[in-house]
């Protein structure tokens, strides 16, 4: 799920972020880099089935070139369509030589707006569409096979945990309506009992852990 900031960002930060730089700035520690946090589990990229991008902004996409030999990238129809029009809100050589593919929305019931996409066709992995902070943003249902347990990856439907708690909408709006009702479908689904965790991208009182299933 995303793939946060390229190494570029260590050594030549402002030629890589252009005119975004005064408002992202990157901060990546040695190690800590997507493809290096792979290596250190035992992976290459090329053991990668499916990259799931929650939406194209650049500092869930700027590592895609370190994970480029994955076998499928994929975001959303809708963010795939605004990232060919959009070019304030994203950098598209971050993803330069780098094979993106979009998945359909289906009507499915599910979201704010009522359309996901269920990866595997069992529940497991779902990528719910969540638009407002950008036009094609998706958080993520994860769950064990017949089991209505599930985590919440909430993308940047909400920067921080308190977010949804205090309702409080991201600084990047695409559409503050949506946004507001995706923020509630959030807090909704963070407040069911069989919501096991709901985590936000950009919480910085989450730490790394384990969840298991």
């Amino acid at each position: 799920m995303d793939t946060g900031w390229h190494t570029d960002n260590r050594t030549k930060q402002i030629r890589n972020l252009l005119f975004q730089y005064p408002v992202n700035k990157a901060d990546l520690p040695e190690g800590q880099a997507v493809h290096e946090q792979l290596k250190r589990l035992g992976y290459e990229p090329k053991d990668i089935d499916y990259v799931l991008m929650s939406h194209m902004h650049c500092d869930h996409v700027d590592g895609l070139r370190h994970v480029k030999d994955a076998k499928n990238i994929l975001l959303s129809e809708p963010e795939f369509k605004a990232i060919k029009k959009d070019k304030m809100h994203y950098l598209s050589h971050e993803w330069k030589g780098v094979t993106l593919k979009s998945f359909p929305l289906s009507h499915t019931g599910l979201g704010p707006k009522g359309y996901s996409f269920d990866l595997f066709g069992d529940q497991t992995v779902q990528m719910i569409w969540c638009p407002g902070h950008s036009k094609g943003l998706c958080a993520t249902m994860i769950k064990k096979e017949d089991d209505d347990k599930f985590v919440l990856l909430a993308a940047d439907v909400g920067y921080a945990n308190k977010s949804w708690e205090e309702n409080i909408l991201p600084g990047v709006l695409d559409n503050k309506e949506e946004a507001r009702a995706s923020l509630n479908w959030v807090k909704k689904k963070a407040n069911d009992e069989n919501c096991i965790e709901a985590l936000a991208n950009h919480d910085a009182n989450t730490k790394p852990h384990v969840i298991t299933l």
